[in-house]
């Protein structure tokens, strides 16, 4: 069994411990909190896409706009003299 002077000792170093690591804790407490609060008023103004509106384009088979611009863009650099 413990003697009482470890134990005091012991709840010295928790005190101590406690003391410096309150500080942290609750700044990230703080951080999180904020971090909550920044990601529901960005997504907040995000549009509302269901998920048949989502879906659309690609089940009625129609290209994408990123081929159509990738197309264009090889298109652009065929035809640009190199230099």
């Amino acid at each position: 069994m413990a003697r009482d002077s470890e134990i005091e000792r012991q709840v010295a170093r928790e005190t101590q411990w406690r003391e410096r690591l309150g500080v942290p804790a609750f700044a990230g407490g703080i951080l999180y909190l904020l971090s909550g609060i920044i990601t529901n008023s960005v997504a907040s103004s995000a549009p509302t896409v269901g998920v048949l509106q989502g879906l659309a384009p690609a089940l009625s088979a129609s290209p994408s706009p990123l081929s159509a611009r990738a197309q264009l863009k090889s298109n652009i650099s065929a035809t640009t003299p190199p230099r």
